[in-house]
């Protein structure tokens, strides 16, 4: 008698190991799927972060350029 109880408590110990272990590669595999996203998210977002960086360089640069060409230059003569 005593054996079969045993044994049942056995195989249900087993049973809850497997179904936690099997719940835990599922959330482990959702995990990394969800980082990965976010990986791909953080690159995407850089990638503008920079082309947009790169814009407002050039709108300085044009800026500044524009800037000098507006002094007065006393050399040159408009007839």
């Amino acid at each position: 008698m005593y054996t079969f109880l045993i044994f049942i408590l056995v195989c249900v110990i087993c049973g809850l190991i497997l179904y936690f272990y099997s719940e835990n590669k599922k959330l482990k595999q959702k995990h990394f799927h969800d980082i990965h996203a976010l990986q791909q998210s953080i690159s995407l977002h850089k990638t503008q972060i920079s082309f947009r960086e790169k814009g407002l360089e050039q709108y300085r640069f044009l800026k500044y350029n524009l800037e000098e060409s507006l002094v007065l230059q006393p050399k040159i003569k408009l007839n």
